[in-house]
């Protein structure tokens, strides 16, 4: 019995010296591609797959749905929607599935032939290139996948609109090394039926008007009928009082927000709070020995 073990992308390349075993990895360019599409139109386009290992490997191309899951943390090849659809419009106009050495290349051409009756907007897909395992392997298997991405906009009546759902001043987030951050996220909306690009800026301003720090976020791309939230982490703000100002661009215009916010350690809170129950428990003590007095 043979099991495959699936993974998407490529492995890391090493010296020469290094290598114990061959390795498996492909690579293919370009990694995405935008293509402006009219219904009842035939567009021909191109990748070309590349075995980036050190053995040679039967490959196969196909084309899949692409959309994303958990608030983009997540590639999803494997189920489609309305924005989809381009994926069965795709055909190869070669072989799908050959040989290719180490180093070696291949081009692959494919045709979208668009409907007459597709309705306007974004559509996206998927060239995926995978390694076939040998017909006589047994146990398990390493399988390499690899997309380029088709980026599509149907001609029309297309409609471009977003929103900020969401801004939190204050949000502590945990990096990949498990250390906890202070950041301001802000969530986009997409509710129009084409994606668009949104790029946000935070700027820190301590006190008395000084410059602490600026957080300047790269562009994302949101797909039609969901929300992508960015966290700008906070990188030189010590404890104090400060005011944020964000600016988050999409769709040609800039939306700006400004926050006064103190920033202080949780422990720090504590002993606030002890200190303001001791506080006030003096007060009660005195106010109840002089009406006593009385």
């Amino acid at each position: 019995m043979t099991t495959a073990l699936l993974s998407l992308g490529t492995v890391p390349s090493v010296a020469a010296d290094e290598i114990s075993e061959p390795t498996i990895s492909l690579s293919v360019k370009p990694a995405q591609q935008r293509l402006e599409l009219s219904p009842n139109q035939s567009k021909s386009a191109e990748i070309t797959v590349v075995n980036s290992g050190t053995v040679g490997y039967e490959i196969k191309v196909s084309s899949t749905p692409y959309t994303v899951a958990n608030d983009y943390s997540v590639n999803v090849f494997d189920r489609g929607n309305d924005y989809t659809q381009i994926s069965r419009w795709i055909s190869f106009d070669g072989e799908t599935e050959f040989y290719l050495e180490p180093s070696q290349s291949k081009i692959i051409n494919f045709t979208i032939n668009v409907p007459a009756s597709v309705p306007a907007g974004g559509q996206y897909a998927s060239i995926m290139a995978e390694t076939v395992p040998p017909a006589d392997a047994s146990g398990v298997v390493a399988i390499r996948r690899i997309a380029s991405l088709v980026y599509a906009n149907i001609n029309g009546n297309t409609i471009d609109k977003g929103e900020i759902t969401k801004r939190i001043w204050q949000n502590i987030i945990t990096n990949d090394e498990g250390v906890e951050q202070t950041a301001t996220s802000v969530t986009v909306k997409n509710d129009g039926n084409t994606d668009f690009a949104a790029q946000s800026r935070l700027q820190i301003i301590g006190l008395f008007g000084n410059s602490v720090d600026e957080v300047i976020d790269t562009p994302k791309t949101i797909f039609p009928d969901t929300e992508r939230t960015v966290d700008l982490v906070w990188n030189k703000s010590p404890v104090g009082i400060y005011r944020l100002i964000l600016e988050t661009s999409y769709l040609g215009e800039t939306h700006t927000a400004t926050k006064i916010v103190v920033l202080i350690p949780i422990w720090l809170w504590f002993i606030i709070l002890i200190a303001a129950i001791a506080i006030i428990f003096v007060i009660v003590k005195i106010r109840g020995h002089r009406h006593a007095r009385r």
